[in-house]
């Protein structure tokens, strides 16, 4: 790729560096070559000033029984800037019933470190998506930040 036809017009820099397009999106190869959007680079969650992946949590997460999908979020914390969220959609199955939160931490701190635990999980019935079909974080980061207003209104 060249460019955008008016790249750097009106002080916008280009996003091409080399011949590569920078879009801050993610993504992976399948066996076939073709390309799946993941996830966006700016989808981090600063804990303790450590960036972890969404995207990774939600990878080991969604191996374990009785998870049918879920979506990790950053909620704000006084002291460690960020930390992770979970909402999860049960399978339909009897795993997906007997799925506690005890289960979901042991297969996040067996694959991953123990800063990328959730600290909460939300089990909800669907997750919300956007106009393209993608899970929409910022509606669920959003319903974590109202949750977190009425709970100080409250105190």
């Amino acid at each position: 790729m060249l460019g955008y036809l008016l790249d750097g017009s009106a002080g916008i820099p280009a996003p091409v560096e080399g011949g590569v397009l920078r879009t801050g999106d993610l993504g992976r190869f399948d066996e076939d070559g073709y390309l799946a959007i993941t996830g966006r680079i700016k989808d981090v969650i600063i804990r303790g000033g450590e960036n972890l992946s969404p995207n990774l949590i939600e990878s080991v997460l969604t191996k374990v029984e009785g998870v049918q999908a879920c979506c990790v979020v950053g909620r704000r914390d006084e002291d460690l800037g960020e930390v992770p969220v979970a909402f999860v959609v049960r399978s339909k199955t009897s795993a997906g019933e007997q799925l506690a939160p005890a289960a979901m931490t042991a297969a996040v701190v067996t694959e991953l470190s123990r800063i990328h635990q959730p600290v909460e999980y939300h089990f909800v019935a669907d997750l919300p998506e956007n106009a393209v079909g993608k899970v929409d974080r910022k509606a669920l980061a959003q319903r974590l930040e109202a949750a977190r207003q009425v709970s100080e209104a409250s105190s």
